[in-house]
């Protein structure tokens, strides 16, 4: 059997992990904001972040980065309400990932590995907050 690619992983997690993904979000952004509708626009545009990090698809990542970092501002958010949200997303991701494959430790590897580069993609972001 051949090995997983990280490319192969990083396009499933973009094909099953969203709605979990949303959710986590939705849920670290309300802990932070007073008004529902923002944080919601704060969830929708992180959860497109991860997409198109999943993707490879830097142009639009960019530019829902700085939606994301001017939606902050205007919540009266920090970068810091980002690093917990994302951080929050990544452990969800992990935990989602640690039991769906659980059986097949190669394929829990690659996934892991898969992980690892996504964190780095998520590194240098270009958030205005």
């Amino acid at each position: 059997m051949p090995a997983i690619s990280t490319k192969d992983c990083m396009e499933q997690f973009g094909h099953w992990s969203g709605p979990a993904l949303f959710d986590v979000l939705r849920l670290a952004y309300e802990s932070r904001c007073a008004e529902p509708a923002a944080a919601l626009k704060l969830a929708r545009l992180h959860s497109q972040i991860l997409h198109y990090a999943f993707a490879g698809q830097w142009d639009p990542r960019w530019r829902r980065e700085r939606e994301l970092g001017e939606a902050l501002i205007a919540s009266q958010l920090r970068r810091s309400a980002y690093d917990a949200a994302n951080a929050r997303a990544l452990h969800e991701l992990s935990q989602i990932v640690d039991a769906k494959f659980r059986a097949s430790p190669r394929t829990l590897k690659a996934y892991r590995k898969a992980l690892a580069a996504l964190r780095e993609r998520l590194d240098p972001l270009k958030l205005a907050a």
